[in-house]
């Protein structure tokens, strides 16, 4: 069978939790099936809508260049572009299904290309983009949880995310792809480095460095204005799809409470590859209490409410190691390092490579993962499973779903810096806790098991051809 699986964001450039199911599941399947996969790639001395083919670990990968330079609200969700780059990727390579795990920075279209073209297809629901336009976390722009998408809201925080280039990035994204036009030199490593030295000196990012967007008030109502739009796109979405599937029953259930019409609905627990965790063990009964947290360095994932809590409690009473890439723009995850230096027993460390990670959870005695938004079945979560490392994680969406007070971990109230500090100090004071945890950790589904699940659907939905409606 033929399959293409179509994600946002791919490794090696980018490593979150989608992209990295997003390959595991591409490697499994490639074992007995053709596969390969589209995603995107900001590149500002190419036009959006380039394709660019390569391989990652011998699957092609059809890499589309999306720079953001949007120039309306809508374009966030029906970007013609990429709906164009697209289909001529179904025409190259004729897939028998396609297994979308995010449309963000592509469009909503999507499903009706392949459905036009009689290509079954399914969604992988990792988040809430379907209803919620703001990296589909239900989280405003004043870090609040939302309540689902409404003009009134969606507008004015819309307007101040990063929803688009600043005009300036767009004039010189235009004059970079015609110097690259007249001397065929790939410009990307000249544009790291040039932003690497800004930052070293201090320097704010500017031109194609940086999307940050202030609060327009037209740019409000424009968006505001869109809203309904977005809402008759998604549900076209949703007609033109096979199926729906998501880890999270709770992720699952709130998109139905919110919008998902009659079509069919799979719960499906994400699986792992045990095999590289067997090594990796914890459990100390003396010393500082070893504290880990893994994600991206940005507000909705919490790391400062993780920082602040062990400000609170003496440093030999534990150790707090992050690993995480920043997200853009960088001045909170620079604040969180600023904070971080300031503390002998909290250390940052920068992004860790993948095959790292079993080493990174070996050494601690509990993962920490303090997150404001609701989550839906994080990777690293399963991981510190894999590994016998206990979790705590804050009572809320799919982190609460997974984890039982007692059962592997405990439940943290959300955001609550005094009510982190004080679970961390009772494990630091009661190791017989964390055993007892450590011998309860629930199992984690294999990744051969998650994909033998994929497949048989996959068999089953070419079989019955594509969707009416």
């Amino acid at each position: 069978m033929r399959i293409l699986l179509v994600s946002h964001l791919f490794p090696p450039h980018h490593n979150a939790g989608v992209e990295s199911y997003t390959a595991n599941l591409a490697g499994c399947l490639a074992q007995t099936h053709d596969v390969a996969v589209a995603t995107t790639r900001k590149v500002p001395s190419l036009p959006t809508g380039t394709i660019r083919k390569h391989s990652v670990d011998g699957v092609p990968v059809f890499e589309v260049i999306q720079n953001l330079d949007y120039d309306a609200p809508a374009d966030l969700w029906s970007d013609r572009r990429m709906e164009r780059a697209f289909d001529e990727i179904l025409r190259e390579m004729a897939p028998d299904l396609i297994h979308f795990q995010h449309l963000m920075y592509w469009s909503l279209a999507l499903p009706r290309l392949a459905k036009k073209r009689g290509i079954p297809s399914l969604l992988t629901l990792h988040d809430f983009w379907m209803l919620c336009p703001r990296m589909g976390q239900l989280i405003d722009q004043r870090g609040e949880l939302c309540e689902g998408p409404e003009a009134k809201r969606c507008g004015p925080c819309m307007a101040s995310s990063t929803w688009r280039q600043p005009a300036e990035a767009r004039r010189w994204m235009g004059r970079l792809q015609a110097v690259r036009r007249v001397t065929g030199l790939p410009l990307e490593g000249l544009l790291r480095w040039a932003e690497a030295c800004r930052r070293r000196v201090g320097g704010a990012p500017r031109g194609t460095g940086s999307v940050e967007q202030r609060v327009d008030g037209e740019v409000a109502a424009l968006i505001g204005r869109d809203v309904p739009l977005r809402k008759v796109a998604v549900d076209r979405c949703w007609s033109a799809l096979d199926a729906v599937v998501s880890p999270s029953r709770f992720v699952l259930d709130r998109v139905v409470q919110d919008s998902l019409p009659a079509l069919r609905r799979l719960h499906i627990p994400h699986g792992m590859d045990p095999g590289a965790f067997s090594a990796a063990s914890g459990g100390r009964t003396a010393g500082p209490l070893r504290v880990g947290f893994l994600g991206t360095v940005a507000p909705h994932k919490g790391p400062r409410v993780l920082i602040e809590a062990a400000a609170r409690l003496p440093e030999e009473s534990l150790r707090l190691v992050l690993h995480g890439p920043d997200a853009s723009p960088r001045s909170y995850a620079d604040g969180c390092r600023a904070r971080a230096a300031s503390l002998p027993h909290v250390s940052m460390r920068g992004p860790l490579p993948r095959g790292k990670v079993p080493e990174f959870l070996g050494t601690l005695d509990v993962l920490c993962m303090p997150s404001l938004w609701f989550e839906c079945q994080p990777l690293s979560l399963l991981e510190a499973r894999l590994a016998g490392v206990p979790v705590l994680v804050s009572d809320l969406g799919g982190m609460a779903e997974l984890v039982e007070e007692g059962k592997g971990g405990g439940r943290v109230r959300v955001g609550d810096v005094e009510a982190w500090a004080g679970r961390l100090a009772e494990l630091s004071n009661d190791r017989e806790r964390l055993r007892a945890w450590r011998a309860s950790i629930p199992p984690v589904p294999t990744l051969t098991e998650h994909v033998g699940t994929l497949a048989a659907l996959y068999a089953e939905l070419v079989g019955q051809g594509p969707a009416s409606g």
